[in-house]
């Protein structure tokens, strides 16, 4: 009897050792969960300037690498939200920042071609702009959602966006950026008349701008309102609006290029390089159009961008009308076939 009641003893004691053995891992997992959730908040000034030194910076690199850098950046902000670190009396400038980070990833997905994404980023800095009662976001949503649209080819709903925005814009920036989406916007559905008074006031609105430097897809300098000018009077078909939009691309380009590189907006730079060649192949300069687009034919495949081949789709149509059986012609054709096919 003495035997079996030891050896009870013993079973339950070891029972007990087995449960605690379990409870302490319990316990020391939940421990480790608490301190992941209660961890010390980030630098909220650290993300804060590597956010707006991304948008700043956007477009002096490939949108693959921007994606994942800006996807880096907004995690760190999102958990800092969801976690209950970030301080109270900043909640509304992570809700501003978390907003900024995903008008990045908006960008760099639509480059990559997926409008689709881009809309859900851009109802993010939305909703951020509301919860946060910002109107500059508001406007730079407004902004963006009008770009989508445009790539969409859904010109009334772009053109609503831009108008809706300057409702809320409240810098010379901002008001520009709307201005010049509506141009272009106007453009498409050619509607002329518009198109002149929303560039004349865009142009006028640039002359405030304060940072010339910023080309940034959060800033919006007098050069690239001149690039935007370009863009939207090359679809006209009066030969003064289109000799018109081969002075502001170019205009645009030589600006450009006096920036130091880190500076310089070559995704835009680019574009403009394809908007000066489709306005001189629709001017009959064949010449011109062929050394104007070069330097976008030698681009390596990371540096192209879903709206470089787009207009690119544009630059041979309008070839294909202007030259349709020309000899000379031949050789631009086969350069713009070819980089549509890598």
């Amino acid at each position: 009897m003495e035997d079996t009641d030891a050896d009870t003893r013993a079973a339950a004691s070891s029972a007990r050792d087995t449960d605690n053995e379990a409870l302490v891992g319990r316990s020391d997992s939940q421990s480790r969960d608490i301190l992941a959730a209660c961890s010390e908040p980030p630098d909220f000034a650290v993300l804060r300037n590597a956010v707006t030194e991304l948008g700043v910076s956007y477009g002096a690199s490939a949108p693959g690498p921007v994606l994942a850098e800006a996807f880096a950046l907004r995690s760190r902000l999102y958990r800092a939200l969801g976690a209950g670190t970030a301080a109270p009396q900043r909640l509304s400038q992570y809700c501003v920042t978390v907003g900024y980070a995903s008008g990045v990833l908006s960008y760099a997905a639509l480059d990559l071609g997926h409008p689709r994404s881009a809309e859900t980023h851009c109802a993010v800095i939305w909703r951020m702009a509301q919860l946060c009662d910002n109107d500059d976001l508001r406007a730079w949503a407004r902004g963006t959602q009008s770009l989508i649209a445009r790539f969409r080819q859904q010109f009334v709903s772009a053109q609503m966006y831009a108008e809706d925005g300057l409702r809320y814009a409240r810098t010379a920036a901002g008001r520009t950026r709307l201005l010049c989406a509506a141009a272009q916007s106007a453009a498409h559905r050619g509607d002329i008349v518009r198109v002149r008074t929303f560039i004349s006031q865009a142009r006028r609105s640039s002359e405030s701008i304060t940072d010339n430097d910023n080309d940034g897809i959060f800033g919006f300098s007098p050069a690239k309102q001149r690039y935007y000018a370009a863009s939207s009077l090359m679809w006209l078909s009066d030969k003064k609006a289109l000799n018109s939009a081969a002075v502001n691309a170019n205009d645009a380009i030589c600006l450009w290029r006096q920036r130091p590189a880190a500076r310089r907006p070559f995704d835009d730079e680019t574009l403009a390089h394809i908007y000066l060649a489709t306005t001189m192949i629709k001017l009959g300069d064949l010449d011109a159009a062929n050394h104007a687009v070069t330097p976008v034919l030698n681009l390596t495949g990371e540096r192209r961008t879903s709206w470089m081949r787009r207009r690119i789709t544009n630059l041979e149509a309008a070839l294909n009308d202007r030259y349709p059986r020309d000899p000379a012609a031949s050789p631009l054709k086969h350069r713009l076939r070819k980089f549509r096919a890598a």
